[in-house]
């Protein structure tokens, strides 16, 4: 009896410590940019107030990311400065199955983090959130789905009017 009570009580909590977990993780759903130094390139002259970019510019940007990786182009889209961009490059060219695609199936929030005016254009860091499938065809499994959301972080630059 005293047994019981004592599991009752644990799973209670586990409950209610569940419940306060997903309650308390929705609060971090919405993205709020936070205002913080970044080192701006020679010549480079800070934003004051951020301009959104164009949503289907994004889409644009994302489409065309994903044409690389179907391709085997992909590194054309990552920066020098990319963590790890060689050991990324050799795991695609190593791991993923050959004639593997990648198919962008939902653009979410898109977030300008940071935005600079640079050599007459104005050059913005967004962060997307993007659902993503790799399609491919698996010996022993036959045709694969695999999906997965995302983030993206994007630099865009624009010509200024």
């Amino acid at each position: 009896m005293r047994r019981s009570r004592r599991l009752a009580r644990v799973l209670l909590c586990c409950v209610l410590a569940g419940a306060l977990c997903e309650a308390q993780g929705r609060g971090f759903r919405h993205l709020q940019a936070l205002g913080t130094p970044v080192d701006l390139p020679e010549g480079a002259e800070a934003v004051e107030q951020r301009r959104p970019v164009d949503r289907q510019l994004v889409i644009r940007a994302m489409d065309a990311m994903a044409r690389g990786w179907n391709t085997g182009s992909i590194d054309r889209f990552l920066a020098p400065e990319f963590v790890d961009r060689q050991r990324l490059l050799d795991t695609l060219a190593t791991v993923v199955p050959g004639g593997a695609r990648l198919r962008i199936t939902g653009v979410g929030a898109v977030s300008t983090v940071e935005q600079y005016l640079h050599g007459g254009r104005r050059v913005s860091l967004v962060l997307v959130d993007a659902t993503t499938q790799i399609e491919f065809n698996d010996v022993r499994h036959g045709f694969q789905r695999l999906q997965g959301s995302n983030q993206y972080l994007l630099r865009i630059t624009e010509a200024l009017p």
